[in-house]
């Protein structure tokens, strides 16, 4: 990543308990998902000079959507701690 210029990694994390309906946290998931990736090829592809100067180091950035449920708390955390994003 960072040869493609990425300085920094921001990881979003949305909790669900284990009331959340399934059929809706999938189509949060995916929308999340969806939403980051489309953020990620904008602030490839933009040049930082058409921008505010205290804007210019935002495009620096990476985002990372999880969705994350109770039975894999330990696990996300477990990578976390190590540094093992999926990204």
């Amino acid at each position: 990543m960072q040869d493609e210029g990425i300085k920094e990694i921001i990881c979003v994390v949305e909790i669900k308990s284990d009331d959340d309906h399934e059929e809706v946290t999938r189509a949060k998931e995916k929308a999340g998902k969806e939403h980051f990736e489309l953020l990620n090829k904008r602030l490839l592809n933009i040049n930082s000079f058409n921008l505010p100067e205290e804007f210019r180091n935002s495009t620096s950035q990476h985002y990372i959507f999880d969705l994350l449920r109770p039975e894999f708390y330990n696990r996300w955390f477990a990578n976390l701690k190590i540094g093992n994003l999926k990204v």
